[in-house]
This record gives structure tokens, C-alpha cells and sequence, in this order.
């Protein structure tokens, strides 16, 4: 797991958990230990389930598709933009058009930001914690058009992340690049087209400069374009178009060839190249990003995973095996094709008709032989608590069916072990044993339905009829 949205995720939780205090992460914990080996992965998995659960991931993808279609947006303003100034600058054909007017008209301002661009990138600023101007309207208008919540931890995410690893120039210069490139090449495009149907004389004109400063200045133009084979007019036909046009064949379609090399190679060219550029240094900058575990939050952080770590392996010392504490073996849901899973919380025993674990109480799946449906068997101590939810996270069940004793008292701990496990399945539902005698049904089926769990069952062919439908 590496890139940008991993690594921003991560950016995301940390400015969460600094600002507000620790998530929920019992969850996300183990699944990070079971899944990676490297303290760097432990910490983007936990990112990723933490962001998942705190529905961080889809608010970023509503974000990202917004900055994706306001860059779209752009982009067609842009071509838009871009062929209509290449009509305007030809203006009307009876009006000989005037060849210098056309390449500063369209090179002049592209230039002159591209000179821009350069001085900033040599000077190397650096951008305020907050973004600047540009962070505070960049966040304004997210929250007019995406209405998301948290849009000040994703700003300080992403800018961390791009402004700390480099990445943030590279993006912007890769859209104001791109930007241009689109413009002058539309401005091309329609030239190209205006050419081939309407009829267009070119001259030269000026009011106080020598006449020989814009036959010198057309040559320069001219030297690249001619390097790469294009033919290109000449110093006498130059001197002939001063203030009057030539209206010949060949003349006409030497400065018709002449306009659009010079926009091309001077305009759209560089910028292909730089937009080229920006591209790759993008990638480089983003492609290999991982949290540095040297800083403080990240060590309070794998603190937090190396305790469950701890927890996920036999206890007992090396060469005393006999003693060692009995822990559940792993469960996995991988290795069957059933999208149902039932399980029990602190019961004495599951109901005749569920297809129990063996007799030694290993809580492994079994796959009834009638429905297809898989039992985890009973929660009873932290070892199969573990077992069970490392289960359901490796492989999130569509249905889950959670059997609860209505003559005990539903407790805290055992509310908040059924909202952790009602996380991992699409549909949930509870049957409560002795649901119809129990003194404590009602105070369960309250509790339950603050939780969001509406569907609770009292009889047992209730529960198995919901098992055995058809999703």
C-alpha cells in the first residue's frame, strides 16, 4: 500500500485523532497487525479502516470527483477560450491580418506567466502552514459545492502532504501548464481551419520601429521552425510584406505556415514539455509516500498496534509449551462461498439447529450441510472475541446473525461488542433466545434499536427463515 490517497488518508486521521482525540481503532488495530508486517503498513491500513469507519473515504472521493470535474469544467473553458482568440486575432479577411499583432496577441500573456512560473519555481517559496489566500477559497468553495463535512482536515492534510513532500508545485504547475497547453492548441486548431476556408492576406506594419528590428525579429522566430524542416519565408519576402500585403499564392500560404509554426513551437511546444515534466515529478513526489514512525504521533500510534500485537500471539514463555493459555485458532471465512454468518454472544450453548463447533470448543466456521450459512460459534472470552472479529474482517459477511440470551442483562461491553460486529455485514439481525419468557427482552430490544438494529427475533424459525432467503 503506497501513494498519495493511502498516505493522505493517514494525514487525515492524524490531524482527527490530534484535534479531537483517539477513534474507535479496536477494529482497525487488528486488522492492521494481521495484514502487514511493517510499522509503516500497520499505520496506513489503521488509516484506511479508521477512515472507512469514519466515513473519511467517501467524503475524500466526493471531494476528489469534485476537483476532477471543476478541472474539466476549466479545461473546456479553456478550449473554448483558446479557438475563439485564434478567429479573433485573424479577424475579418477583409482585413489584411497582421502577423506581429497575431504572435504577440497569442504568445504575449502565456510568455509572460511562463516567465512567471519560472521565477517562482528558482525562488522556491514557501507556502504559509494554512495554505494562504489560496487555502482559505480553496476550502470556501469546497464547502459551497461538495457540502462536506471536516473540510479543514482534508485542506491540512493534503497540504501537508504536498507542500512538505514537494508534490504541491509540481500539481499546480501541471494544470496551469496544461491549462495553456489546451488554449494554444485549440488557438492553432482554429487558425488551421480558418486557413483552409477563407481567404487571408498578411503583412507587417509598424509606426516608429525600423523596419529591418521585425525582418530580424521574424528570422529569429523562423530559426526553429526551419530546424525542423518547415519552410518559412524568407528575408525578401518579409521586407516585401512591410505594410502592404502580398496577395500571391505562395506568399500566403508562407505566412499562413509561418503563424502557426511560430505558435507552435514557441507556444504549445514548450508547454507540452514543462506539462510532460510536471507529470513525471508529480508521480515521483507522490508514488513512494509513507508516514515517517520517527514522529511523535506515529509512535503513539504503533504503541497502540504493538499492544495488540501482543494480544494476537500465544501467551508463555519458550519451552514450556504445556503451559501455555489455550487461544482460539483462526477463523477463515476465505475459504468458503458462504455469504451468511450467524454467531452467539455469552450463551450456554447455540440452538440445536445451528451446526456447532467440536466439542473442545475450537471456534472455527462450520458450513451447515442444509443452508448455506456459516457458524462462528460462541464469544465468550477475548480469545474468541478476537478470533471472530478477525474473521468477519478478513471477509465482511452480507448477512449476520447475532444470538443473544434475553435472560441475561444486556451490558455495556457486550452493546458495544454487537456494534462492532454489526459493522462488518450489510443486513444484521438479532435473535434473542428465550426472547418470548425473558425478564430482560424489552430493556434488550431497546438498547438494540438504539444501536440501529430493528430486526430482532423471538423464535427461532423466524431467524432461520431470514437465514435461508435469497439475498
Amino acid at each position: 500500500m503506497r501513494g498519495l490517497k493511502p498516505f493522505l488518508l493517514y494525514k487525515i486521521i492524524e490531524q482527527a485523532e490530534t484535534q479531537q482525540g483517539w477513534l474507535d481503532d479496536n477494529a482497525a488495530n487488528r486488522l492492521a497487525v494481521s495484514k502487514a508486517e511493517s510499522p509503516d503498513q500497520w499505520l496506513l491500513i489503521r488509516a484506511q479502516m479508521l477512515s472507512e469507519q469514519a466515513h473519511f473515504t467517501s467524503t475524500l472521493n466526493a471531494v476528489r470527483s469534485t476537483a476532477v470535474a471543476a478541472n474539466l469544467l476549466i479545461w473546456g473553458i479553456c478550449a473554448v477560450v483558446g479557438f475563439l482568440a485564434g478567429l479573433s486575432v485573424l479577424g475579418s479577411v477583409n482585413t489584411p491580418v497582421n502577423v506581429l499583432w497575431v504572435v504577440l496577441s497569442l504568445l504575449g500573456v502565456p510568455t509572460l506567466t511562463l516567465l512567471i512560473w519560472v521565477l517562482a519555481m528558482l525562488t522556491g517559496k514557501r507556502s504559509s502552514p494554512h495554505g494562504g489566500v489560496l487555502g482559505r477559497t480553496v476550502q470556501k468553495l469546497l464547502r459551497r459545492f461538495t457540502h462536506a463535512p471536516h473540510v479543514e482536515l482534508f485542506w491540512q492534510a493534503w497540504h501537508q502532504t504536498t507542500s512538505a513532500s514537494g508534490a504541491q508545485r509540481w500539481l499546480f504547475s501541471m494544470l496551469t501548464h496544461g491549462f495553456w497547453l489546451l488554449a494554444l492548441s485549440f488557438s492553432v486548431l482554429s487558425m488551421a481551419i480558418a486557413f483552409s476556408v477563407k481567404h487571408y492576406v498578411f503583412l507587417w506594419e509598424t509606426t516608429w520601429l525600423n523596419p529591418q528590428t521585425f525582418v530580424q525579429v521574424a528570422s529569429f522566430l523562423s530559426a526553429m521552425p526551419t530546424h525542423l524542416n518547415l519552410t518559412m519565408p524568407d528575408a525578401s519576402l518579409i521586407a516585401q510584406s512591410g505594410n502592404t500585403a502580398v496577395d500571391g499564392v505562395e506568399a500566403r500560404t508562407l505566412w499562413a505556415r509561418w503563424i502557426i509554426a511560430v505558435i507552435l513551437v514557441w507556444g504549445v511546444l514548450p508547454r507540452l514539455l514543462l506539462f510532460v515534466l510536471s507529470a513525471i515529478r508529480w508521480y515521483q513526489t507522490t508514488a513512494y509516500l509513507k508516514p515517517q514512525t520517527a514522529d511523535t504521533y506515529a509512535q503513539a500510534c504503533l504503541t497502540r498496534l504493538a499492544r495488540v500485537q501482543a494480544r494476537l500471539e500465544p501467551e508463555g514463555s519458550p519451552g514450556l509449551p504445556d503451559t501455555w493459555r489455550a487461544t482460539a485458532q483462526p477463523i477463515d471465512l476465505t475459504q468458503t462461498t458462504a455469504d451468511t454468518v450467524l454467531l452467539g454472544i455469552e450463551l450456554p450453548a447455540l440452538p440445536n439447529w445451528v451446526n456447532t463447533p467440536d466439542a473442545q470448543g475450537t471456534h472455527t466456521f462450520n458450513t451447515s450441510s442444509v443452508c448455506n450459512w456459516v457458524s462462528l460459534g460462541i464469544i465468550d472470552d477475548l480469545a474468541s472475541r478476537e478470533a471472530a472479529l478477525h474473521a468477519l474482517m478478513l471477509r465482511p459477511p452480507n448477512k449476520l446473525l447475532i444470538i443473544c440470551d434475553a435472560m441475561q442483562t444486556p451490558d455495556r461491553g457486550t452493546l458495544r461488542l454487537i456494534d462492532n460486529l454489526q459493522k462488518f455485514a450489510r443486513h444484521n439481525h438479532v435473535l434473542l433466545m428465550q426472547g418470548t419468557q425473558g425478564t430482560h427482552a424489552d430493556v434488550w430490544r431497546k438498547s438494540l434499536h438504539k444501536m440501529g438494529l430493528s430486526t430482532i427475533y423471538a423464535l427461532d424459525q423466524d431467524a432461520t427463515r431470514w437465514l435461508n432467503a435469497t439475498p
